[in-house]
């Protein structure tokens, strides 16, 4: 057996996992996992349950319920069901997941930010938001990855196109641990934007103008 090498899930949170073995003693296997048959032999290739598999072979079970593929499946069909599984079912870290939908979106699925969006079950908005996070310079995208900073502090940290900018502020979101909404102050500090000046007058300050007179 070996895993999909399509998949956008590139490490395997252990904590999680022990989670996942937790639950697998505890209720059993729920969702099959998804094999394909490798061409002329008996090995099979995972198509989509990855940590599922790991986990019930970290638990040393013999035998695990899977749903079998034909080694006559298309590979396009194949890679898509397991980007599409591992997206929708596995907590991805943000970076893993905007690739994913980067994947999507590239030859030679070539879907636009609307399909993918219906392949996964998001908003579009939340597909654009992602993928905005790989303009990031990867330094400050290792840092999401680590769970070092938010997606919350890189939707502001993406504001700035200096990528030395970048990297320098999102350090110092990581040393002084800013707050999303201090970060946010931050950003729009370095990019000149100021609050708007509140123009509203209590109504005790408000004067109506004069009567116009009558007299002729």
């Amino acid at each position: 057996m070996r895993p999909d090498p399509t998949q956008a899930r590139s490490s395997f949170d252990p904590e999680q996992m022990e989670q996942l073995k937790e639950s697998l003693q505890e209720r059993g296997l729920i969702n099959p996992i998804c094999v394909r048959r490798l061409d002329g032999s008996d090995a099979y290739e995972i198509i989509a349950g990855e940590r599922r598999f790991r986990a019930a072979k970290a638990l040393s079970w013999s035998e695990i319920d899977a749903r079998i593929y034909p080694s006559t499946t298309p590979a396009l069909e194949t890679e898509l069901l397991s980007l599409v599984e591992n997206l929708q079912r596995v907590d991805l870290n943000p970076i893993e997941e905007a690739r994913g939908y980067r994947q999507l979106a590239e030859s030679p699925y070539s879907m636009n930010q609307e399909a993918v969006a219906r392949q996964v079950g998001k908003k579009q908005s939340a597909i654009s938001e992602a993928l905005a996070l790989l303009d990031l310079a990867p330094e400050v995208q290792q840092f999401i990855e680590r769970s070092i900073i938010s997606r919350g502090h890189a939707r502001f940290l993406a504001k700035i196109t200096n990528l030395e900018q970048q990297i320098a502020l999102a350090k110092q979101v990581v040393a002084e641990e800013w707050s999303v909404k201090e970060t946010e102050r931050q950003v729009n500090a370095l990019l000149g934007k100021k609050a708007k000046p509140n123009t509203s007058k209590s109504l005790s300050s408000l004067r109506l103008p004069d009567k116009p007179s009558s007299k002729p």
